[in-house]
């Protein structure tokens, strides 16, 4: 796994099965512990819900962890003596300050205001950003909404055969090798990949 600094923002490139996941949520835990950053000032995205919602899960269990087993308290911390702790992540804290009693207590807040963290797919995210400056977008008021798994292979169809047919019609057929590159491109993204971001208003943020 290589962590990569860049600036304010900081990386984790990485492929699949590789811990990703495990060291976005601990970020995710440790921007929580700060005071400074609130739930509402925290987003995470990917593409799938089944993430979305293990983002939130994995997030529960660092904070638990860390209330409940010393060592691993010393590890999501980031202390330098536990095992395991890559000193190359920027957001550390110091176990002193940020007690196992204190992260029992923040399991508690986020448990009790859960719906203030951003954690949810990209669709649904800039649906709702869609939604919030549909006017200034110069788009209908009426509210976006994301596809369901059920509804997207009937769309997809009709988004295919409207491209061949716009195609023939005009006379370019040739080009659909660039289109259906594009098309397959971003397909396979919303199907098998996934990206996040964390971040706060301290100018910190982590994606893979």
């Amino acid at each position: 796994m290589n962590h990569s600094p860049m600036g304010n923002n900081f990386a984790i490139l990485a492929s699949a099965g590789t811990g990703k996941t495990y060291q976005l949520s601990v970020r995710i835990a440790r921007l929580l512990m700060l005071d400074k950053v609130k739930p509402n000032e925290i987003i995470a995205l990917t593409f799938t819900r089944a993430a979305a919602a293990e983002f939130y899960l994995r997030t529960l269990e660092r904070l638990r962890d860390a209330a409940t087993d010393k060592t691993k308290h010393l590890g999501i911390c980031g202390d330098a003596s536990a095992e395991g702790v890559d000193q190359r992540n920027p957001l550390v804290l110091d176990p002193k300050v940020h007690t196992q009693e204190k992260f029992a207590a923040k399991l508690r807040e986020l448990v009790l205001h859960a719906d203030q963290l951003t954690l949810g797919t990209l669709d649904s995210f800039f649906a709702r950003l869609v939604n919030q400056f549909a006017l200034e977008l110069g788009l209908e008021t009426s509210k976006p909404a994301t596809v369901s798994e059920q509804q997207a292979p009937a769309l997809i169809e009709r988004a295919v055969s409207v491209l061949f047919d716009k195609l023939e019609a005009e006379g370019k057929l040739g080009d659909l090798g660039a289109e259906l590159t594009a098309f397959s491109s971003e397909l396979k993204l919303r199907q098998t990949g996934w990206s996040t971001c964390a971040r706060s208003p301290c100018g910190q943020s982590a994606r893979p």
